[in-house]
């Protein structure tokens, strides 16, 4: 069949678009905007081994010094190609058989910010915000990008904090993939939510 990756191994003559593993998979990359033309389904070994082992990291964090648990935070060279991989990875590798629900979810954080501030509109449809919504806290794995286009103030750290607050609790993995160097997070010091989310970040080995 066109589009799907199981062609290769698919013991079926003719394809009936009825096949269990490939809606499961159709549901969560469509959700996730991961297409057969993404970069990441062709990456290296290294690659694929660096966002397994940022999935294992979420499971297995629980540092007593932090307010939050179950999350990972990648802070280096192509962030967009990770975090499509880490997603793509999430998919087909641990969240294969879980049908429609708990699976998981790629955020773009300065889309979501974006969203929410035309909320604050009368005439705003709400409707893709409450999507959003409702993925970010029911989603197994979630994997949040493109930080590095937010200028982080009290109201933009106190709604990412929010989430992962949201998120804590067991079985909810969440992945943060950040650029490298001094523009990975931007912010404005004096703000006490942005200090508090970097020593977050911070905690789990990144440099900002």
């Amino acid at each position: 069949m066109l589009n799907c990756p199981y062609t290769s191994s698919c013991k079926r003559l003719i394809c009936d678009f009825s096949c269990k593993v490939f809606a499961e998979y159709s549901h969560w990359t469509n959700r996730c905007k991961i297409s057969l033309n993404n970069p990441a389904i062709k990456a290296s070994l290294d690659q694929i081994s660096l966002a397994d082992t940022l999935i294992k990291k979420a499971a297995e964090d629980n540092l007593p010094e932090s307010s939050f648990t179950t999350m990972s935070v990648y802070s280096g060279n192509k962030p967009l190609l990770i975090a499509d991989l880490v997603t793509y990875l999430a998919i087909t590798r641990y969240c294969k058989d879980a049908g429609f629900y708990n699976g998981t979810y790629k955020l773009d954080f300065a889309d979501y910010l974006d969203e929410t501030k035309k909320s604050w509109n009368n005439r705003y449809n709400a409707t893709d915000l409450e999507d959003m919504k409702i993925w970010i806290r029911s989603s197994k794995y979630l994997i949040i990008t493109n930080l590095g286009l937010v200028k982080f103030g009290d109201f933009e750290s106190q709604l990412l904090l929010s989430i992962l607050q949201e998120r804590y609790e067991p079985e909810r993995y969440t992945i943060i993939v950040l650029d490298k160097g001094r523009f990975a997070l931007p912010g404005k010091q004096e703000s006490m939510f942005y200090s508090k989310l970097r020593n977050e970040l911070k905690l789990r080995g990144v440099k900002l």
